[in-house]
């Protein structure tokens, strides 16, 4: 039995199927009236707000329009070859329904490009085909269904246009956290399927102070916090933060009995979504019964300058990670040429004069990482029926500067958010010896000061009634499980089997060299935390090859036999 239908998650349109495309959501999106998802479209109010992980299809007699998130988490992949084009949400389905009816070709430069990254693309639009590009998160498609030719809108959220110190800015401020813990509060007064996320960082203490603030029961509501060898501090911190606010981290799990993802939908999920352009590929082995929420700080590298250098300052460690490698030269043009592209790119979508920049930079992560990195994340866990709410991607928070002329650290709307809110959140230490100057946080009190939070309006509970929390529940308490559960390390056994046979290694070899066949497996052996980084990259690379050399039965079928047989599994 099939948990996961490709069919269902993923789109292909072209240009010869437009009789058949019909008005649907992927994925959901959250409103002021509810989440909501494709079984209550009804409920879905127009403009969708950018809230959430979904593609939106809207058909009326004369288009076909499509929106996404404000993060992008899908993306949008596009082909075009003469008058014929295809649109998916998912790069390799949007290879499978073209494979066969055109010639592809290999994009050696993105090959190139993901070699010294350490976890995913920064690219604005390149994939690993030529023909291929990935469409800009902010466009909206207009598809003319008389004439077939597709135009395009850019959705302008304001972004970083306000002034965090002025009347109007502490209004949005207020809004945004007006809107997210009102949405925890009628959350959990449905459910407890909720878990709150909490490290020793910044973002999830942000998201954190949200529930918090928000009134619900921290000591009914699961806290979670990773407590290995790896996040010792972080937890740590998160537990200091838990004795003094009176509640425990990581004792409660109202999660019902699961059920199993065959090897097929587990490795479907990982390639549809993740593959080619993230190194880590995070596998779902399981379905929740029940719907689950899951309140995390994704994308809080946005509210402060993640790259807070000029661009060339981006590119150079990478640049340096490659200064041994033969052929470095070569792949140093490689990822030259697409950084550089992508950086110029985000200089003419936002207008800025100066290339060398720090917002050129600032900017890339939010264009160009955040919808590959916690995008990708999001959707593989909508796929477990976990709902990941990311208050830190609304574009509604967004719209806020960073710093002002009189105070220029970034961190200011982060000190001003929890000095307006739960002061106390800044008396923890923050991990990594990292610290929020005195100065900022005093700044920031002085915005405050000046423009005072009336929390008992922000908090109030009269219209939390008109919220709906939309649920489909049913229709899979009523699925007989039938799935055998896959042991944990079996993928990654599955994949490392295929890169130690020799075929591989000779195909390797064969389109690239034997020096980048041993940099994935010095980093295998190497590497105590995620291993296998570099193979799914070169696992990535050798199948949309060998997708493109060979017009084959589509590999999605059955994953298993088809490496098998693509590289000669040694079992086989």
């Amino acid at each position: 039995m099939n948990l996961f239908n490709c069919d269902k998650e993923f789109f292909f349109i072209s240009s010869e199927n437009l009789d058949n495309i019909t008005t649907k959501l992927y994925g959901f999106t959250i409103q002021d009236n509810g989440i909501i998802e494709n079984a209550n479209i009804n409920c879905l109010k127009l403009p969708l707000g950018g809230i959430g992980a979904y593609v939106y299809i809207e058909r009326t007699k004369k288009h076909i329009k499509i929106h996404q998130d404000f993060n992008g988490s899908y993306g949008l992949y596009y082909f075009k070859r003469g008058n014929y084009f295809a649109l998916s949400n998912s790069f390799l389905y949007l290879i499978d329904h073209i494979k066969d009816k055109f010639n592809l070709t290999f994009n050696h430069n993105f090959a190139n490009y993901m070699y010294p990254l350490t976890l995913c693309s920064e690219a604005y639009k390149d994939t690993l085909t030529k023909d291929i590009v990935r469409l800009d998160k902010d466009i909206v498609l207009k598809i003319n269904l008389r004439t077939k030719k597709i135009t395009t809108t850019q959705t302008n959220w304001e972004i970083r246009t306000q002034q965090i110190d002025s009347e109007q800015g502490v209004q949005i401020l207020d809004t945004w956290f007006e809107k997210w813990t009102k949405l925890f509060r009628v959350l959990k007064s449905k459910t407890n399927n909720i878990t709150v996320a909490l490290s020793g960082g910044l973002d999830s203490r942000l998201t954190f102070c949200l529930a918090l603030m928000s009134g619900i029961d921290l000591k009914t509501t699961r806290i979670n916090s990773i407590n290995d060898s790896v996040h010792k501090e972080d937890f740590n911190i998160a537990s200091e933060i838990a004795k003094y606010f009176d509640f425990e981290l990581n004792k409660l799990d109202f999660t019902s009995k699961p059920l199993n993802f065959s090897f097929r939908d587990i490795m479907r999920m990982v390639a549809y979504v993740r593959l080619p352009f993230h190194k880590e590929l995070h596998y779902n082995f399981q379905k929740q019964a029940h719907k689950y929420y899951v309140v995390g700080g994704d994308g809080g590298e946005n509210l402060r300058k993640y790259y807070d250098v000029p661009a060339s300052e981006i590119a150079a460690p990478y640049l340096k990670k490659i200064d041994g490698y033969k052929n470095s030269e070569e792949i140093k043009q490689s990822f030259l040429t697409i950084f550089n592209d992508t950086i110029k790119e985000i200089q003419t979508k936002y207008n800025i004069d100066d290339i060398s920049s720090k917002d050129v930079s600032s900017l890339l992560y939010m264009n160009a990482r955040a919808c590959y990195h916690f995008g990708s994340g999001v959707i593989t866990e909508y796929f477990k029926n976990h709902f990941t709410l990311t208050p830190l991607l609304d574009p509604l928070i967004l719209k806020l500067k960073l710093n002002t002329s009189e105070c220029q650290d970034s961190n200011l709307l982060i000190a001003t958010i929890f000095s307006r809110y739960c002061p106390k959140l800044l008396d923890f230490k923050i991990q990594g010896n990292r610290f929020i100057e005195p100065s900022t946080i005093e700044f920031a009190n002085k915005i405050n000061k000046k423009y005072p939070v009336d929390m008992n309006k922000l908090l109030s509970t009269k219209h939390d009634t008109e919220y709906n929390i939309i649920t489909t529940d049913k229709e899979l308490l009523n699925i007989e499980n039938t799935n055998e559960g896959v042991p944990v390390d079996y993928p990654d056994k599955f994949l490392k089997s295929i890169f130690d046979s020799e075929f591989f290694e000779e195909f390797i070899t064969k389109y690239f060299d034997q020096e980048r066949y041993n940099y994935a497996k010095n980093h295998y052996n190497k590497s105590s935390h995620y291993r296998l980084r570099e193979i799914y990259s070169l696992i990535a690379n050798a199948m949309i090859i060998k997708i493109i050399e060979q017009n084959k039965k589509t590999w999605t079928q059955n994953i298993k036999r088809y490496f098998a047989k693509l590289f000669k599994h040694k079992n086989n």
